[in-house]
């Protein structure tokens, strides 16, 4: 299919973010389901096969590290010139043990080189907060991406299939997630096709999926009934009727036409291994599916989100309006200052736009982190310095943003904090230097000790800045608990116009 598609897909969006063709190497990590062990529940998802959805896995009965090599190198037959990869823990539920045992999977495959980031198969029920500490951790080091399955939004279907959980469980934990790990990427899991659930029904449940919940991604998958699941005697019983290609391709596009255009679609079909699948056989197909899909949703003249009203949009959090404030005028001639470099999040954002960027830390693991996140990116042109911002006049004589993180340096020593006199001399002397039309985001951590001082000096520093050359704005949220941080934003005027 020639063109662009009709929808948000994963390929476009990894290729947007790390500039290249990008692999999910998927890896069995050896975890099991709290609905199969008698944690919640005995037997599985009814539809779920013994490997946990993990059938299509090269060598899962191999060490962590060995499977790793052994898929990229599978991989590799088609696609020679990858060199980025996302460990994909994929199959049962990878957050189900504790948290020491989590790491010490995890660690064994996202050091390889040229491993970008993480995502992680798990449900709503198996996230603790100790848990999400650690992939709050993780996603200081590469992107994170937590893929919960969902399936379905409906109680009845979730106790026919075995879930265990509830739908409210489901809301409740994306709440948490995004409180606990912000800077991670969620992706909810639905199936279409479930015992008794109707077309309406399927595109109610992702109606309520990104409505309901403030997420990144979804995955829509076609029911595959496997041999040797609890589902196929459902099947036999004349409890379940499979889906016809026709009817799948219109819940399809239905569903498309009702998800915002922001959210990645993950899979909208998915593979299953032939000699496993009693049915849908059309499903094997997989390339006539998805042309399919795309000629369906060209016939109605359709794209992604173009029947969702724009209310349903979620607004965005205060550090995505800082990246997409400084981004609007951002230019490749642009020089750039990144005034605490952290672990390069920022960094990088600020790289992939501008000509140079400037960054700064007085922490060498802060330059060590960062010179690791950009060699991962292929990013070039950046300046890593290990000094304070308030001495950026030693280094930039103009320039056209500029972002702040205050706070610490996240998994590092929480003793060593960014302090209001440096701080504010820091910001004076970037006022100064900031070209017309150019501006500077100010996220302001402080729920650590001093943090309320330093938050309470940049607040009178701005409030001071004369109208007739700035323009300053404040984004926060006013109903969170536990100090959510917020963003100061300034501009420096082109030109003053009286009212």
């Amino acid at each position: 299919m020639k063109g662009m598609k009709s929808y948000n897909t994963l390929n476009d969006y990894y290729r947007t973010l790390f500039g290249e063709k990008t692999f999910k190497v998927p890896i069995d990590a050896g975890f099991d389901c709290p609905n199969r062990d008698g944690t919640v529940a005995h037997g599985g998802c009814t539809f779920c096969t013994v490997s946990g959805s993990g059938d299509a896995i090269v060598a899962p009965e191999a060490p962590i590290r060995e499977q790793f090599y052994k898929e990229i190198d599978f991989m590799h037959r088609k696609w020679p010139d990858v060199k980025k990869y996302l460990v994909y823990f994929q199959n049962f539920t990878n957050t189900h043990e504790k948290v020491e045992v989590i790491r010490e999977r995890y660690e064994q495959a996202i050091n390889e080189p040229g491993v970008v980031g993480i995502n992680i198969g798990t449900r709503p029920d198996c996230l603790p907060d100790e848990t999400l500490a650690y992939l709050a951790e993780l996603t200081e080091r590469m992107h994170v991406t937590i893929e919960l399955g969902l399936q379905t939004t409906y109680e009845a279907t979730s106790e026919l299939i075995n879930r265990a959980h509830s739908y409210d469980l489901y809301v409740e934990t994306v709440k948490r997630i995004r409180q606990q790990v912000p800077k991670a990427e969620i992706v909810s899991h639905l199936i279409n096709g479930l015992p008794g659930e109707t077309h309406e029904m399927m595109v109610e449940n992702v109606r309520r999926c990104v409505t309901d919940n403030e997420i990144d991604g979804i995955k829509l998958h076609l029911l595959h009934l496997m041999t040797n699941t609890r589902m196929q005697r459902d099947y036999h019983e004349g409890r379940l009727q499979l889906m016809s290609q026709e009817e799948y391709v219109k819940v399809i596009c239905d569903q498309l036409e009702i998800i915002p255009k922001h959210i990645v679609i993950h899979r909208i079909t998915g593979d299953a291994p032939r000699d496993m699948l009693i049915g849908p056989m059309w499903s094997l197909n997989k390339w006539e599916v998805l042309n399919a899909i795309e000629t369906e949703m060209r016939r109605r003249g359709s794209t992604q989100g173009c029947k969702l009203e724009e209310r349903r949009l979620p607004m965005l959090r205060p550090l995505e309006m800082a990246h997409q404030f400084l981004a609007e005028v951002i230019t490749k001639e642009d020089v750039v200052v990144d005034a605490t470099m952290g672990n390069g999040h920022d960094t990088a954002f600020l790289a992939q736009r501008a000509g140079q960027v400037y960054a700064f830390d007085i922490q060498e693991q802060a330059l060590v982190n960062t010179q690791e996140r950009l060699d991962k990116l292929g990013l070039q042109d950046v300046r890593l310095i290990l000094d304070g911002h308030q001495h950026v006049d030693q280094y930039v004589e103009t320039l056209k943003a500029a972002i702040f993180n205050l706070g610490y340096l996240p998994s590092a020593d929480k003793s060593v904090i960014t302090l209001p006199a440096t701080t504010i001399e820091a910001m004076e002397k970037i006022c100064a230097r900031l070209e017309k039309g150019g501006r500077m985001a100010i996220m302001i951590y402080y729920g650590h000790e001093g943090g309320d001082i330093e938050r309470d000096a940049v607040l009178d520093f701005v409030s001071q800045l004369p109208q007739k050359d700035y323009t300053a704005t404040i984004y926060r949220t006013l109903n969170q608990v536990n100090q959510p941080p917020f963003l100061v934003m300034i501009e420096k005027l082109e030109s003053y116009r009286h009212g």
